[in-house]
């Protein structure tokens, strides 16, 4: 069921609300957090995992990549088979603007969870800015499944990237507006200049 999938793979949605809970990293988990080796804190108990998941949505938040990066790898190497570590990695790649790396870390993510909006709606934006609108448009219609009450960011997002498409495909060829292209090209190198 998807309760039972939320529960073994977590919900980014979820994680996302615990970091506004104010909930803090215990201290045995905070060298894990700089990237120290793991032997300290094995066995981890599910509050340690989401204690390091809410603490890297809440370094992504405030732009600290590095230390967000860090706690997302740790939580990859301690729970290697759940989606958050790998959707985190992904978020911050696409605040980075690495697309490659946001694609690569996003595809496995979605492989081993598809129930959350976050991770469709990520995807979805890196395809879309990876120049596939098509593929991109049926990973944002996933997201917006997912929230039909229309209450999750992620998925709201998603409907606007939707909508965005959806304008663009109805224009006629040739009345594409030059200042467009002029900012998909200017997409287009950020990207490739990312990813070098």
């Amino acid at each position: 069921t998807h309760e039972a999938d939320r529960a073994e793979h977590g919900d980014l949605g979820l994680m996302s609300q615990g970091f506004s809970a104010g909930q803090d990293v215990p201290g045995h988990l905070q060298d894990v957090l700089a990237g120290a080796p793991l032997t300290s804190v094995v066995p981890v108990t599910q509050s340690d995992l989401l204690a390091i998941g809410t603490a890297g949505y809440q370094f992504l938040e405030q732009g600290q990549y590095e230390k967000a990066r860090n706690a997302f790898n740790a939580l990859i190497r301690l729970a290697p088979n759940t989606c958050i570590g790998y959707a985190g990695l992904g978020a911050v790649a696409l605040n980075e603007r690495k697309l490659r790396e946001a694609l690569e870390v996003l595809a496995k993510a979605i492989t081993m969870y598809r129930g959350d909006a976050t991770v469709c709606a990520n995807l979805g934006e890196v395809m879309l800015r990876l120049g596939q609108p098509e593929q991109a448009a049926v990973l944002l219609r996933c997201a917006v499944q997912l929230d039909p009450g229309g209450r999750h960011p992620a998925a709201n997002r998603a409907r606007a990237m939707l909508a965005g498409i959806e304008e663009m495909n109805s224009r006629p060829e040739g009345t594409d507006n030059e200042e467009e292209g002029s900012e998909e090209e200017t997409d287009s190198k950020e990207a490739n200049e990312a990813e070098s």
